[in-house]
């Protein structure tokens, strides 16, 4: 896992540590969250080395506990020079996604969908500005991904070219 987010994820689970010490009414209950988007292919950087990721402060996820917990993620995030971003839940991603457990603890559970689905969106939804990333997937998953985006109604043409 991407050395920052882990170290976000060990700064929350410190903090609800603390937190749940001085709590009369019990611990919170765990955080359920959802990485999305760019962050969701950084965060498997290390398995994805044919892939050029560009970083980004934007953290995309779906923050699913109790709202201290939530806070403290969103703080957790600040501190390490990343701002959540409040849109996320209007992230698409296709109907059959499937999703892998990153990081699960006491205090938190953390999940991605699979990349192919983070690159189906990404050429879905903004093929401009994700051409080269599609590019290189395209590469990287070969024909899993070129089905995945033939059936999502991405342009293939555009990434390809008319003759693929």
């Amino acid at each position: 896992m991407e050395k920052v987010f882990f170290q976000v994820i060990q700064a929350y689970e410190a903090k609800v540590a603390k937190l749940n010490k001085e709590r009369a009414s019990g611990p919170l209950s765990k955080l359920l969250v959802t990485v999305l988007g760019q962050q969701g292919l950084l965060v498997r950087s290390d398995s994805l080395p044919n892939l050029s990721l560009l970083a980004t402060t934007d953290f995309d996820g779906l923050l699913r506990g109790e709202v201290p917990t939530e806070d403290i993620f969103k703080v957790c995030l600040r501190d390490a020079g990343l701002t959540y971003d409040e849109q996320s839940q209007y992230i698409w991603l296709p109907d059959d996604t499937s999703y892998e457990e990153l990081y699960d603890s006491e205090t938190i559970r953390v999940t991605s969908p699979q990349p192919v689905y983070l690159i189906v969106s990404k050429a879905v939804k903004a093929p401009e500005k994700n051409k080269q990333l599609v590019i290189d997937s395209i590469s990287e998953f070969g024909e899993s991904l070129i089905e995945l985006l033939e059936k999502y109604g991405a342009d293939i043409d555009y990434f390809l070219g008319p003759n693929p």
